[in-house]
């Protein structure tokens, strides 16, 4: 009766307002039920939907999993058991069942690990959610990097540190004392062997045909992903890999084997860096628009390029038309920044970036274009040599 008044009041059938609110019923159901009473309320939200359970779990899977975990440190034994219950129900996780050891919980999260911190940096940075909800946020980040140990920390160490300094921004009530408490979580699951393991490439090559190109371009899309502070950019980066991937047939397991004989590429990734590529090799990102945007020239200084992110994404896009008038205008704006003593932090923080991102840029091209005549020269060299080897000199008599 309640729900059918509920249903009337938000304007809404039983059916839309059960398989909407699933995740929040579903989160609540574990932690605050017991087996029995779970069970009779599933039964009774299967038969009013005429959904199965199973079903409606895949229907919103990442959501109920990020409800779950949102309190895992208020009630870690009961979300255990529930996200067991996920993990028993889902077909693509091969890994023990069912879950008893944390060691096995954390193989089966890991996959969804960066959406948990993008769900965790929703409720840090929303107005409307109370400062008890990011507390509680805060503290089950503590409890994740607990659960999923090292290994897996490490590998996101970019993303966590991101959504750590998020947190420590908010100073009311006990909130430095859980802010410390997890950066000091954090500090003590990072692998220290593995932090030395990111080098700086070289990106000197003669053809993106190149296996080397190969490599450190899905090592710097990596390491793009691992860094990135908001989910648009997590998505672009996760969409550049899975074309990287499909353009240098670079796959996992069998399938490495028939596409690419050696398997070369795959396998000198690291372990790390394999699972992050893993699911992106049966990912489906595709472009919301194909729509060309028309950009105005010079970027720099327009509504496109009002910070040094936006100013970079877009001329990025636009690079290849237009990049001499826009390193000249970021150049006469240093020029005249300098002469006039510009004091506008922000402004002066989008010249500063912006000049360092040409000259980088330019450093690059003029190494490269060094490096690439000394390799044409001396394949030239070696190519002409068999053509006078074997021959006599002939003198004349």
């Amino acid at each position: 009766m309640l729900l059918k008044v509920l249903a009337k009041q938000m304007r809404m059938q039983k059916q839309e307002l059960l398989m909407n609110h699933f995740k929040y019923i579903f989160s609540y159901l574990v932690r605050h039920c017991s087996k029995e009473e779970m069970e009779k309320a599933l039964t009774y939200v299967q038969t009013e939907t005429n959904i199965e359970i199973g079903s409606l779990l895949r229907c919103d899977y990442q959501r109920i999993h990020n409800e779950l975990l949102l309190h895992i440190s208020t009630h870690y034994e009961q979300v255990f058991s529930g996200l067991a219950m996920l993990a028993w129900k889902d077909e693509s996780y091969d890994g023990t069942k069912p879950i008893t050891k944390p060691e096995d919980m954390a193989k089966f999260l890991q996959p969804r690990l960066l959406g948990f911190l993008a769900f965790f940096d929703s409720q840090l940075l929303n107005a409307n959610f109370p400062l008890e909800e990011k507390k509680l946020a805060l503290g089950s980040l503590n409890s994740i990097m607990e659960l999923m140990g090292p290994k897996h920390i490490t590998a996101v160490r970019m993303k966590v540190m991101a959504t750590l300094k998020i947190a420590i921004h908010f100073t009311e009530e006990d909130f430095p004392q859980i802010c410390t408490q997890a950066w000091n979580t954090f500090v003590h699951k990072l692998e220290m062997r593995r932090l030395s393991e990111n080098q700086k490439s070289s990106f000197f090559y003669l053809s993106v045909e190149d296996e080397n190109f190969a490599y450190d371009l899905v090592q710097e899309l990596v390491r793009s992903f691992l860094a990135a502070e908001d989910t648009r950019i997590q998505d672009c980066a996760s969409y550049a890999l899975q074309e990287t991937l499909q353009i240098y047939t670079c796959q996992s397991g069998e399938l490495s084997q028939i596409v690419r004989p050696s398997g070369s590429l795959w396998n000198r990734f690291s372990e790390e860096v394999q699972e992050i590529l893993v699911p992106l090799q049966h990912s489906r990102y595709i472009m919301s628009s194909n729509k060309r945007t028309s950009f105005p020239c010079p970027i720099y200084g327009s509504k496109l390029g009002s910070t040094f992110k936006d100013w970079a994404c877009n001329w990025a896009s636009c690079l290849l038309q237009k990049i001499y008038r826009e390193i000249m205008a970021v150049l006469s704006h240093v020029d005249q920044a300098e002469q006039s003593k510009l004091k506008f932090h922000e402004k002066t923080d989008l010249c500063h970036l912006s000049a360092q991102t040409v000259f980088s840029i330019l450093d690059c091209l003029t190494v490269w274009c060094h490096q690439y005549f000394v390799m044409l020269r001396s394949s030239n060299q070696n190519n002409s040599k068999p053509a006078n080897k074997g021959k006599e000199t002939v003198h004349s008599p």
